[in-house]
């Protein structure tokens, strides 16, 4: 549960950094709407532009502290895309039906009878680029399961191009927010960047949930349940 969660060291870290970004978040809404008014616009001006700083430097812990694993999943359902869209050109021309599920890939360490069109070198490439990519992002199942179908590889792609661009916009934020002092930034620039940097990680959440709910087994579950209580 919750308190599980919050004893583990990386959740611990995870939702002290929500917190911390829920309290200087609502400090910048306050010290704008003057709940909190100092009766001197210099002072004003300053607590705005430390709450947005705080703000700024927690998101860049995960927005660009985190980039070179992002870099390396989207590498990794990149090269997943490539050996799906691979197979199914490959099967064309030896003139075998499609997959019944064109993103549950064939793997010998599982079903060592299927028919392979892969080179082995590919095959365990895809199969090594799939087990990294599922550690990763719990999110995606590389094979069906009896409650799930294999995660969409298009959409996981799409997920981590999302996840790239709100580390690109965090970047340009990061260089606006250290670049340029409170008297020199343009307010539109942190009025676009920061809800562009937003709506890429909403994006990505909504992509995540989509492909789960999507891929669900539900008429299967269903009968199983059905059959139990019968």
């Amino acid at each position: 549960g919750f308190w599980s969660v919050s004893k583990v060291e990386p959740g611990c870290m995870t939702l002290s950094e929500v917190l911390l970004a829920v309290f200087w978040g609502a400090a910048i809404v306050f010290f704008l709407a003057k709940f909190i008014n100092f009766h001197n616009a210099n002072t004003q001006g300053f607590w705005v532009e430390v709450s947005s700083q705080v703000v700024n430097g927690l998101f860049t812990v995960t927005g660009v502290g985190l980039i070179p694993n992002r870099a390396v999943d989207t590498y990794r359902a990149y090269k997943i895309w490539h050996y799906k869209r691979r197979t199914r050109i490959l099967r064309e021309k030896a003139g075998l039906p499609q997959l019944y599920d064109v993103d549950d890939l064939p793997d010998p360490a599982y079903d060592p009878n299927y028919v392979h069109v892969l080179s082995d070198k590919e095959q365990a490439d895809l199969h090594y680029q799939q087990e990294k990519f599922r550690e990763s992002q719990t999110w995606y199942r590389p094979h069906g399961t009896e409650t799930h179908r294999a995660f969409p590889i298009n959409t996981a792609l799409t997920i981590c191009l999302w996840i790239d661009l709100n580390s690109v916009f965090q970047i340009i934020l990061c260089g606006t927010m250290w670049g340029l002092n409170r008297f020199q930034r343009p307010a539109y620039s942190t009025g676009l960047l920061i809800p562009f940097s937003f709506l890429c990680g909403i994006a990505a959440s909504v992509g995540m949930w989509r492909g789960g709910t999507k891929t669900k087994r539900t008429k299967e579950v269903q009968e199983r349940l059905r059959q139990a209580l019968a």
